[in-house]
């Protein structure tokens, strides 16, 4: 390293496996993990500029907005820290991930593939405004997490509306091969897949959320070229500097679904036994021109275990 011991904060208003996991990669590549929330942060601002306490060389966003009752607060907070230091994860590259419609009407602009959507507050369009729709629609809110506010409906007899005064989408409901219903995930970290995915859903269920009780098996290996490439190329789109992509095939064509900023990776740790948490860490080490061994980098992707020296 050419930095003597970086502090690298982490910036996140809630606790998980992943957000551990990160602090613990930290540790692992020789830096000091610094947590950064309600308890623990202040910002200053003034005639000598922007000040964050505790210190930090560069800062890893890891703030769940779809869960935030507030979003506008800790998007302004994560602004004032990219300002003073590197930020892994722009705040505002973050919103644009965060709410579906923007995601999807982004990287439909940069040519990338994904299904018919529509986007109103008015219920009665969402289901006769764009006549590619399928006539199986996915009728879901605009910002949702882990498949929740997400329902399936039949465009030619529409639902009464569910989410109140909240922004919803319709979206074609693309249906891959086999019995169950299944998609894929890809975690991207700058232009590199580190690991991948595919995600099935319990029987009873159509949705492929390991957080609902689906499985996953390991397809890391299985990938080429283009889909890589799509990946990446969706990540880069959006602005994010790591995230995990969803994506889903109707057999002929593959179709970019959501681009999740702050993607959880335990599942993904159990099925493929790499965790992206370490390469995450070394982008942020880069940024502040500090280098990282790669086997080291490769040892500490097989695990993902706590820090060993932390501030909090």
């Amino acid at each position: 390293m050419s930095l003597e011991t970086p502090r690298v904060g982490v910036l996140a208003f809630h606790t998980s496996p992943e957000l551990r996991a990160i602090e613990g990669a930290i540790s692992e590549l020789g830096a000091v993990p610094v947590r950064l929330n309600e308890e623990s942060l202040t910002l200053t601002a003034g005639d000598s500029g922007v000040s964050i306490e505790p210190d930090i060389d560069v800062c890893i966003n890891r703030i769940l907005l779809s869960t935030q009752s507030y979003p506008l607060d800790p998007i302004g907070v994560a602004h004032t820290i990219s300002q003073a230091v590197p930020m892994i994860n722009d705040p505002f590259a973050t919103v644009r991930a965060t709410h579906k419609f923007m995601t999807l009407s982004t990287l439909s602009e940069a040519g990338i593939l994904v299904p018919a959507s529509v986007c109103s507050l008015n219920h009665d369009r969402l289901f006769t405004s764009n006549k590619t729709l399928t006539e199986s629609v996915v009728y879901k809110r605009a910002v949702g997490t882990h498949g929740s506010n997400v329902l399936q409906a039949n465009r030619n007899n529409p639902p009464e509306p569910q989410f109140g005064d909240r922004l919803s989408l319709t979206q074609s409901r693309i249906k891959p091969p086999g019995d169950r219903w299944w998609d894929r995930r890809i975690y991207v970290v700058a232009d590199s897949v580190i690991a991948a995915m595919d995600r099935f859903a319990a029987k009873t269920d159509w949705r492929a959320n390991i957080a609902r009780g689906g499985y996953a098996v390991d397809v890391t290996d299985d990938l080429d070229d283009v889909l890589v490439s799509l990946a990446v190329d969706a990540t880069a789109a959006i602005g994010l500097d790591c995230a995990g992509i969803d994506l889903i095939t109707d057999g002929d064509r593959w179709y970019v679904l959501e681009v999740n900023p702050t993607a959880g990776f335990k599942g993904l740790f159990s099925a493929t036994g790499i965790s992206p948490a370490p390469y995450i860490v070394a982008l942020a080490l880069d940024r502040i021109s500090v280098s990282t061994d790669p086997e080291v980098l490769v040892k500490a992707s097989k695990s993902m275990d706590e820090p060993t020296v932390s501030e909090m």
